[in-house]
């Protein structure tokens, strides 16, 4: 219905009006401003996360990590690589963090529901998910809960 309500814009007078063929759930999944009453994820979750590349050492991260021991490791570009945990920190310094990150974490929308999401992340004992939008670019990391 939104190339007829852009017409009607136009029809109407409005100067400049937008046909988002995208919709409104790949809206919300680029993380972009909304309202409404749905608990999503991109609603609460930590935006200011610990990142490192690639090609960073092991030593140089652990180095500037706080307690969380996470690290969301990104390409050049902003897109996730993979993830560094507690168990790839432990490396050796001058290891290379592409060396001994998962290279595949799960990753989830911002646009998905954060109960339904918690709930499944207590049945299987996960204590974050990374949130990326659909083209792959870090938007936080959610810890139901905090």
């Amino acid at each position: 219905m939104s190339p007829r309500a852009a017409w009607r814009l136009e029809h109407l007078g409005f100067a400049w009006s937008v046909d988002y063929a995208g919709g409104k759930g790949d809206w919300l999944a680029f993380d972009l401003p909304w309202e409404g009453t749905a608990q999503l994820v991109g609603s609460d979750l930590d935006r200011d996360v610990a990142t490192c590349t690639i090609g960073e050492r092991v030593g140089d991260v652990r180095a500037q990590l706080s307690s969380a021991g996470l690290c969301v490791v990104l390409f050049d570009s902003g897109v996730v690589a993979g993830s560094l945990t507690s168990e790839g920190l432990r490396a050796d310094d001058e290891e290379l963090v592409e060396a001994v990150m998962n290279s595949r974490p799960a990753t989830v929308r911002p646009s998905e529901e954060a109960p339904a999401l918690a709930e499944r992340m207590r049945k299987r004992g996960v204590a974050h998910m990374i949130v990326t939008r659909p083209d792959g670019r870090l938007v936080g990391v959610y810890r139901p809960g905090r």
